[in-house]
Protein backbone atom coordinates (compact mmCIF):
# COMPACT_ATOMS: atom_id res chain seq x y z
CA UNK A 1 0.00 0.00 0.00
CA UNK A 2 1.40 3.38 -1.00
CA UNK A 3 0.23 6.86 -0.11
CA UNK A 4 1.57 10.05 -1.64
CA UNK A 5 1.51 13.26 0.38
CA UNK A 6 2.49 16.82 -0.33
CA UNK A 7 3.77 18.57 2.79
CA UNK A 8 5.55 21.74 3.80
CA UNK A 9 8.78 20.16 4.99
CA UNK A 10 9.82 23.01 7.28
CA UNK A 11 6.59 23.13 9.31
CA UNK A 12 5.42 20.80 12.05
CA UNK A 13 2.40 18.72 11.09
CA UNK A 14 0.64 15.72 12.68
CA UNK A 15 1.70 13.77 9.57
CA UNK A 16 5.20 13.47 11.09
CA UNK A 17 4.18 10.86 13.69
CA UNK A 18 6.93 8.78 15.28
CA UNK A 19 7.82 5.68 13.24
CA UNK A 20 4.88 6.24 10.88
CA UNK A 21 6.77 6.00 7.58
CA UNK A 22 8.60 3.16 5.84
CA UNK A 23 10.27 5.30 3.19
CA UNK A 24 10.75 8.97 2.33
CA UNK A 25 11.78 10.21 -1.11
CA UNK A 26 13.13 13.73 -0.84
CA UNK A 27 14.92 14.47 -4.10
CA UNK A 28 16.34 17.85 -5.05
CA UNK A 29 14.79 19.68 -2.11
CA UNK A 30 17.49 19.97 0.54
CA UNK A 31 19.86 21.74 -1.85
CA UNK A 32 17.57 24.79 -1.65
CA UNK A 33 17.39 24.91 2.15
CA UNK A 34 19.70 26.49 4.69
CA UNK A 35 21.99 24.28 6.73
CA UNK A 36 19.76 24.72 9.81
CA UNK A 37 16.62 23.89 7.84
CA UNK A 38 18.26 20.72 6.48
CA UNK A 39 19.30 19.70 9.99
CA UNK A 40 15.72 20.18 11.23
CA UNK A 41 14.33 18.31 8.24
CA UNK A 42 16.65 15.35 8.83
CA UNK A 43 15.58 15.24 12.47
CA UNK A 44 11.94 15.23 11.35
CA UNK A 45 12.62 12.39 8.90
CA UNK A 46 14.52 10.41 11.55
CA UNK A 47 11.58 10.79 13.94
CA UNK A 48 8.98 9.76 11.34
CA UNK A 49 10.84 6.83 9.77
CA UNK A 50 10.56 3.36 11.25
CA UNK A 51 13.88 1.91 12.45
CA UNK A 52 14.13 -0.19 9.28
CA UNK A 53 12.91 2.69 7.07
CA UNK A 54 14.79 4.32 4.21
CA UNK A 55 15.47 7.92 3.21
CA UNK A 56 16.24 8.57 -0.46
CA UNK A 57 17.95 11.83 -1.39
CA UNK A 58 18.78 13.29 -4.78
CA UNK A 59 22.16 12.59 -6.40
CA UNK A 60 23.54 16.05 -5.58
CA UNK A 61 22.29 16.03 -2.01
CA UNK A 62 24.02 14.62 1.00
CA UNK A 63 23.58 14.62 4.73
CA UNK A 64 26.14 17.49 4.73
CA UNK A 65 27.70 15.91 7.78
CA UNK A 66 27.51 12.59 9.51
CA UNK A 67 24.06 12.30 10.95
CA UNK A 68 23.91 9.59 13.60
CA UNK A 69 20.28 8.77 12.84
CA UNK A 70 21.10 7.51 9.33
CA UNK A 71 23.42 4.91 7.88
CA UNK A 72 24.64 5.47 4.32
CA UNK A 73 24.01 2.63 1.87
Amino acid sequence: MVAFHERNLVEDHPFWRRHALDVVFCRNVAIYLTRDAVRDLLLRFAHALRPEGHLFLGPVESLRSDHEAFELH
